[in-house]
């Protein structure tokens, strides 16, 4: 895929954002573009992986981790692709309740909250979320639960004040099913729902070595 480079999983390691694969018969310490433990989510150990090469000429790493393989296909680990898919993508029909979208800001701060993306035409704040997990079901409540409660409380601010809202849960794993919400998040996101943000769930896949947004999923509350 485009230049990538393939390379086997061998382990997490303890400091944050690395790992070890092997790649050309050795070890390499390769960077992880995810704040959480990916082993808690997938299985990775001994999996084929992708790596992107780092574009950073200041970093001592050569590669970031980028996608594991599985039964379904390449499942997107570098978290920070989602976002530009999103942006992308955005003059599809499946995103067509979000209005206007000729014009997009991306990590637009509106009214004190940092934005994904930010329609202007529209006055829409959108906030992208991720979903990473081998099941059919998908689970959302992230592993910074008080990070996402922080900001449903700021949602319904700007709902408040006029804003419009487009919450999109993204599934990594092309088989997710469905997206189920989790207790903790629940009352908080019905209420964002009911005054008026649009929250919907979708599953990424590659296509022809394109990430792109697959189908629509429910989400469960």
């Amino acid at each position: 895929m485009g230049n990538y480079v393939e390379a086997v999983f061998l382990r997490e390691e303890k400091p944050r954002f690395l790992c070890t694969v092997f790649l050309d018969g050795k070890e390499e310490l390769c960077y992880v573009p995810s704040s959480c433990k990916l082993g808690s989510l997938i299985k990775l150990d001994g999996e084929r992986v992708l790596l992107k090469p780092v574009e950073s000429k200041s970093s001592k790493l050569r590669y970031a981790l980028y996608a594991v393989m599985k039964q379904q296909g390449w499942i997107l680990l570098n978290l920070a692709e989602v976002n530009k898919v999103i942006k992308d993508q955005i003059a599809r029909r499946f995103f067509s309740y979000l209005g206007k979208r000729k014009e997009i800001q991306t990590e637009k701060i509106v009214e004190g909250y940092k934005a994904d993306l930010f329609l202007p035409e529209s006055h829409t704040v959108i906030e992208v979320k991720t979903v990473l997990t081998e099941e059919k079901i998908g689970r959302f409540s992230t592993l910074q639960a008080g990070r996402t409660v922080k900001q449903l409380e700021q949602l319904k601010g700007l709902l408040a004040k006029g804003y419009k809202v487009g919450y999109l849960i993204i599934a990594l794993n092309p088989k997710t099913r469905e997206i189920t919400v989790t207790k903790d998040l629940k009352e908080l996101l019905q209420q964002c729902i009911a005054q008026g943000m649009q929250c919907h769930g979708y599953t990424l896949k590659h296509e022809a070595e394109n990430l792109v947004i697959s189908k629509k999923i429910p989400i469960i509350l």
